[in-house]
């Protein structure tokens, strides 16, 4: 049985994962617990006691962010982790991850990973790589290294020589396939919307992006129902994304610098929700091809507030169209069973 260690510093690449190595492949994948990791110098999403409390911890006290103020009430549940945790096998947890439906992670001490020997490890953060590659050469030196590049365009690390690419980035010449994480097309499934004159943000911190257009954009959508989801955000985070995604009738994505992959992106899309975005910030992006203004998406830059309010009520009166239009070109772009017969071959080939 193949037994891969991997770090984990987003949850929906987490489950990806998940999905790829052991429903697809019928391996074993395990993630840190316990916040050895960190102090020791094999992990570091971000270099504060806090947050290592936050991924790591095994607590029943709700960990605090950088802000010392309790992860659920800032980032919602879903940044709790470790917070239901089934069973402790000498070392290794078993952990519902409260997310993804429920679904199961395992979890490792570092005392019980350095004697566990891994086939792989896997790192996707550049900060990661060498401590991770570190944890290679010492308990696990005949172990292969995977580094997995999706959430941020981030450039391969020196020494990286297999490269699991979700981004548009060019490899370089290392042994790499590139493909889209996948995610439950039974959660993020194509439905009727329940109110097409709806419009919903699922960006954390929109201050840093396009919220002042929201905000005005709001004003213009008279009886609409406007959501401003995420953490920092009026409405706060919330943890059931294919629900709200469902309920909504647009997805509002204004993202100065775009996305490696686009979690939200894609989703909305395998269910049918057309958006508004800022084209131009994808271009060369993986989302760009399912961007097609004035069919799928409609775009911020060219239109404006005004003009984007006026093309959102005609597209709500031409909506199944929009949808359907929507939906079909995710199932253009993306084909999770052909990329997973192409990742098969790269994890044939590990160098």
């Amino acid at each position: 049985m193949t037994k891969i260690l991997a770090d984990m510093h987003h949850g929906d690449l987490y489950e990806s994962l998940r999905i790829l190595f052991e429903d697809r492949l019928g391996w074993e994948l395990y993630r840190p617990i316990g916040t050895e990791w960190y102090y020791d110098g094999y992990w570091k999403v971000y270099d504060h006691p806090n947050t290592a409390d936050q991924y790591l911890g095994i607590s029943s006290l709700v960990p605090l962010s950088v802000n010392n103020i309790p992860v659920t009430q800032e980032h919602g549940n879903s940044a709790w982790i470790n917070r239901i945790q089934l069973e402790n096998r000498n070392g290794i947890y078993i952990i519902r991850d409260c997310n993804h439906g429920g679904r199961n992670h395992k979890a490792i001490t570092l005392a019980a990973a350095k004697d566990f020997g891994f086939d792989i490890v896997l790192s996707s953060m550049p900060v990661h790589f060498s401590l991770y590659e570190n944890f290679r050469q010492q308990f696990c030196p005949n172990a292969k290294h995977i580094f997995q590049v999706g959430n941020v365009n981030w450039n391969v690390p020196p020494g990286a020589k297999n490269l699991l690419n979700s981004t548009t980035l060019d490899p370089g010449g290392v042994h790499s396939v590139r493909y889209h994480q996948e995610f439950s097309l039974t959660e993020f499934s194509f439905k009727p919307c329940p109110n097409p004159r709806s419009l919903t943000n699922l960006m954390h911190i929109q201050a840093g992006h396009y919220a002042r257009e929201f905000y005005d954009l709001k004003k213009l959508l008279r009886g609409w129902v406007v959501k401003d989801y995420g953490a920092t955000n009026v409405d706060g985070p919330v943890d059931n994304i294919s629900e709200v995604i469902q309920n909504s009738g647009f997805i509002w994505h204004c993202k100065r610098g775009g996305d490696g992959y686009g979690y939200n992106v894609h989703n909305a899309f395998a269910c049918g929700r057309p958006m508004v975005t800022a084209c131009s910030q994808y271009l060369g992006l993986m989302a760009e091809p399912l961007f097609m203004p004035g069919v799928t998406v409609i775009d911020l830059e060219k239109h404006g507030v005004a003009g984007v309010a006026t093309k959102l009520k005609e597209a709500a009166d031409d909506y199944d169209n929009w949808s359907r239009r929507t939906y079909a070109q995710f199932c253009a772009v993306v084909d999770f069973d052909k990329e997973f017969e192409q990742i098969k071959h790269f994890l044939g080939n590990l160098q």
